[in-house]
């Protein structure tokens, strides 16, 4: 209720973007079965993903639109990859990022980085 005073007043809190993911991902972690998920990302025919060295590169556009599909913020999505160990991230400095850049086609592009496993070490 203040936070809410407070923002109509203009008042900008740092870190309250991520206070708003970590509710999110408590009030939606029950709902998403990771490794029914991870299958279903990897296979859809709708997401233009390219595959490299054992891992899936997919657009973070793509990867947003699937999680809405499925009423599912893609914030806690990626969250909840990371700490199965499933996304590839990287530090921009003290930030975790969970896109990284790849040089492709000619350009530095930015996507989400999902760790594809072996049979033997299937994860999902």
């Amino acid at each position: 209720m203040i936070l809410s005073v407070l923002e109509k007043a203009g008042v900008v809190i740092d870190g309250m973007e991520e206070l708003e993911e970590w509710r999110a991902l408590k009030d939606q972690s029950y709902l998403i079965d990771i490794r029914e998920f991870v299958g279903e990302l990897i296979s859809d025919k709708t997401i233009q993903a390219a595959e490299r060295e054992g891992e899936m590169l997919i657009k973070p556009k793509d990867f947003n639109d699937f999680c809405r599909q499925r009423n599912l913020k893609p914030s806690c999505c990626k969250r909840m990859l990371n700490q199965k160990g499933y996304l590839k991230t990287c530090l921009d400095g003290e930030k975790l990022n969970y896109t990284v850049s790849i040089w492709k086609d000619g350009k530095c592009q930015r996507f989400i980085v999902i760790k594809v496993f072996s049979d033997k070490k299937a994860r999902w």
